[in-house]
């Protein structure tokens, strides 16, 4: 498969990252189960907490509202446990996981609020827990939603509470503390900008770092260190499909120019900035594929990358042949689609290959190569 332009690339439109976009592989991804853990323990602390209170007589809940929140809480619990055990594949995005587990907290939170008596400063601090773990876990734009979400849940169930009273009464104790609730989420709110100023921050400085190794390190010579690594996550990848007979496939991508074969060309001053339209057509090529296409597993190398000085190689986890040919023709068919006004013409090629069980890495290699 291959696609061919008169036309170049337009630079612009397949320029690095900038820096106000971070790519995809300077995320922080938190591990599922760990993230699980977290929210759990804040479960248990609270009800902990709660049951002392009750202890003490500050706190006043019937038994059976108690039984229905310690079986909802747990229920809802063993639900987000198998969410978290589940394959990476059917596993919602880690962010839309983060959202329920704040929402539905948010919930328990409010529904503990109406249906106990005295345990205003409790109640603040569990929905402060609450807003503290979405801090690291969802979007800044979302965590103020969630802020105002608890805050419109806490101040209903308050005012529902006041006025459901028999006789009717607005006591100064709750009237005070939904300003302070506000004065919380307030603080909490500004907290949380500045947090994702400094994690927004030590973002850009891990994409600086990650691209000086890839300059410094990872060229495109046949020995380069993401070749390297390319043909050791080929016998890892190999090891796992000949256990679990899970498929992978290959995709190798060559860049050729309509002029090689003019020997001019040899001493054009063109011949000098082909590296780097080699290196932003692999910038183009990683944008096409998906996020599993071009996965980051060890935060300095890729499963796609140079493997020659004209060659980039995409490692299709979990994908079989049909899956390796949609990939191909999808970052093919966005090629043939380019208008750009440099002289040189590109010729992009793909080959693709799904391993067999028991092939060697060369032969797999070689076949998407032919």
């Amino acid at each position: 498969m291959s696609a061919t332009r008169d036309t170049s690339m337009d630079p612009a439109a397949i320029s690095p990252v900038s820096e106000e976009s971070p790519p995809r592989w300077a995320a922080i991804e938190s591990n599922p189960l760990a993230r699980f853990l977290s929210a759990f323990l804040i479960y248990a602390g609270w009800s902990f907490l709660a049951w002392l209170s009750h202890l003490t007589g500050s706190l006043v809940i019937s038994s059976l509202a108690a039984k229905i929140l310690l079986l909802g809480i747990l229920a809802t619990n063993v639900l987000f446990y198998l969410v978290a055990r589940n394959n990476a594949l059917h596993r919602p995005p880690t962010e839309t996981i983060s959202l329920a587990q704040c929402v539905v907290g948010i919930a328990w939170a409010t529904l503990f609020t109406f249906m106990s008596d005295g345990a205003g400063e409790l109640i603040i601090g569990i929905y402060a827990s609450i807003i503290l773990f979405a801090m690291l876990e969802v979007r800044r734009a979302v965590l103020d939603q969630l802020i105002v979400f608890a805050f419109c849940s806490y101040s209903t169930v308050s005012l529902v509470k006041m006025l459901a009273a028999e006789p009717t009464a607005f006591s100064p104790a709750v009237m005070l503390q939904l300003p302070i609730f506000a004065g919380i989420m307030l603080c909490l709110s500004e907290t949380g900008k500045h947090i994702y100023r400094q994690r927004r921050r030590l973002e850009k400085k891990l994409c600086r770092l990650q691209g000086k190794f890839r300059h410094e390190h990872a060229g495109m010579s046949a020995h380069s260190v993401n070749r390297r690594y390319i043909l050791d996550l080929l016998s890892r990848e190999k090891g796992r499909t000949d256990r679990s007979n899970v498929p992978f496939s290959i995709c190798i991508f060559t860049v050729g120019f309509a002029d090689d074969n003019d020997e001019s060309t040899a001493k054009s001053p063109d011949r000098e900035n082909r590296t780097t339209l080699l290196k932003r057509i692999e910038f183009f090529i990683r944008a096409e594929l998906r996020d599993m296409d071009s996965l980051n597993a060890t935060g300095f190398n890729d499963c796609f990358g140079s493997y020659s000085d004209r060659e980039f190689v995409a490692v299709l986890t979990q994908t079989n042949l049909s899956g390796a040919r949609r990939s191909a023709k999808r970052v093919l068919a966005a090629v043939s689609n380019l208008s750009g006004t440099d002289a040189a013409s590109i010729d992009l090629c793909a080959g693709i290959a799904e391993y067999r069980r028991g092939e060697p890495i060369a032969e797999l290699l070689t076949r998407a190569e032919e």
